[in-house]
Order: structure tokens, then sequence, then C-alpha cells
């Protein structure tokens, strides 16, 4: 495989852990919470504080399946992260050892993409 063939798997590679960073981040963002369902029952009936708490129990801290399913997929792509990080060079650590978060890991991955596409741009330029 010649260099620029291996520096456009690269980019793709970087471009699919971007899209994992991506997806975490949606998929942990969706946590059911209690606490808004109460202050929306709170806020817009007028319920007695039995019903109230009626409701509350049926429904408190339960998922339903969609939510299920949507841990499966972030149980499946937390899996996928770190491999990705390794293939790609990409380090999710900072100087104390703590994890730095998906935002600067897909920035980290933007970043190698545009050096890459650059080098990329400078083999055609040359003819290579």
């Amino acid at each position: 495989m010649d260099e620029s063939k291996q520096i456009e798997f690269q980019i793709q590679q970087l471009t699919e852990l971007q899209h994992i960073c991506n997806r975490i981040k949606e998929l942990e963002n969706y946590k059911q919470n209690d606490t808004e369902l109460l202050k929306c029952l709170k806020k817009e009936y007028s319920l007695s504080e039995e019903e109230i708490s009626s409701i509350t129990s049926m429904v408190e801290g339960k998922k339903g399946k969609s939510v299920d399913k949507r841990n499966d997929e972030l149980e499946l792509l937390e899996k996928k992260f770190e491999p990705y990080c390794l293939i790609c060079g990409v380090n999710t650590k900072n100087k104390d050892g703590n994890f730095i978060g998906y935002t600067r890991v897909s920035n980290k991955c933007s970043n190698k993409k545009s050096v890459l596409k650059k080098k990329i741009k400078k083999m055609e330029e040359k003819g290579e």
C-alpha cells in the first residue's frame, strides 16, 4: 500500500474515532432524570401530593426498552473507544493520568486529520 493510501486510511480511522466520541457524548446525555419529571408534574398539572407520589412511584427509576438499547450501544462504543485510540495514536490521558474527555479526544483527531491532509496535499504537489 503506498503512503498516500495509508494516510487516507489513517484519516478514515480518525473520522470513525470522532464519530464514536460524538455518539458516546449523545448517549451519555440521554440518561433518564426523574427530577425533571417531578418538576414537570408540579409545574404543568394541578395534582395533589398524593397523585404526584402515585405517578412517581410507578415510573421513578424505571427505564424503557429504548433506554436499555441505548445503554447497550453505549457499552459497545465504550469498548471500541480504547482500541481506536491506540490504533490512531491518540492519547486520552492528561499529564496526571486522568481521562481528558470525549470532546478533547475528538479535537485531537481533528488536528491529526488536518496534519495528514496537508501531508497528502504536499505529496500530490510533488507528484508522488
